[in-house]
Parts: structure tokens; C-alpha cells; sequence
């Protein structure tokens, strides 16, 4: 479980792991058959790692306030992630800076052999949000004194 912040917009997680020698299995933004209500838009990440390691990785970004930062439906890559810097720093310096506020992003990492059942993902998803609920009402209550 990981916390970190601030960014100003979106950081993709996909790019950091793969920096570190995992290898991109899948990018899911749909969290099949979770029935729970939530602000988060988590995103789901399958890696496989060496010969026969897999890894497992749930995020999501949010504002202060509790709205989600939306992730973006291209994915990681070198490509994508040099676009996604260039335009925050013009909006940054170029755009009114009122309109940023930091974003906090919450991480469960995994790393497995074989196949997680349904149900290892859905504890993995709850332990997830559950980490990014405490975190934002953490960040409300300091924000209110």
C-alpha cells in the first residue's frame, strides 16, 4: 500500500513499474463484477515480472475535495507520458495556476505467482478504496482545521 502526493494532474503508475523492469500485461479501467459505490475510478494493471512472477496494481487519483481524477483511456508509454508532462507544465505556467490543486493517488501493489482468483482481486479493490477513503478523510479533517 503506497500514498502519494501532490501531483497536478493524472500520474501514471504503468510508466514507474515498467521503469523498474515490469512488463505491461494488461490496463483495465472497468472493475468487473465490483458492485461496491465508489467516488474512485480505480484503475487495474496486470505485470508480469522475471520467469514466472505476475504482479497486480490498483490506483486512483483524487482532488482534496474527493473528485476523482479521471484516468485517461490511452494508457501508459514513453509516448503518452512525455505528452501528459508537456501539457501540465503549459497549463502550469501558461494557464491559471487557480485551477490546480494537488492530487493525492493511493496504490496497492501485488506481486504473485500464478492467477488471482475473483476473489483475491476484490479484496485487493476493497483494501484499495478503503486505503484512498481513509487518506481523503484524513486530508478533509487537517484541511478543516
Amino acid at each position: 500500500v503506497a500514498i502519494d502526493y501532490p501531483f497536478l494532474e493524472w500520474h501514471e503508475l504503468v510508466n514507474c513499474y515498467s521503469a523498474i523492469g515490469y512488463r505491461l500485461k494488461a490496463r483495465d479501467l472497468d472493475s468487473k463484477g465490483y458492485t461496491r459505490d465508489t467516488v474512485f475510478d480505480p484503475v487495474r494493471v496486470v505485470f508480469d515480472y522475471e520467469d514466472r512472477l505476475s504482479a497486480v496494481l490498483y490506483f486512483s487519483e483524487f482532488h482534496a475535495d474527493g473528485t476523482s481524477v479521471p484516468p485517461p483511456k490511452h494508457g501508459a508509454g514513453s509516448f503518452w507520458n512525455l505528452r501528459d508532462r508537456f501539457q501540465n507544465a503549459y497549463r502550469l505556467f501558461f494557464q491559471s495556476s487557480e485551477r490546480f490543486s494537488a492530487t493525492y493517488q493511493t496504490q496497492v501493489f501485488l506481486k504473485h505467482q500464478g492467477e488471482l482468483s475473483e476473489e483475491e482481486n476484490i479484496a485487493l479493490l476493497d483494501l484499495h478504496l478503503a486505503t484512498s477513503e481513509i487518506l481523503l478523510a484524513e486530508i478533509q479533517r487537517v484541511l478543516a482545521q
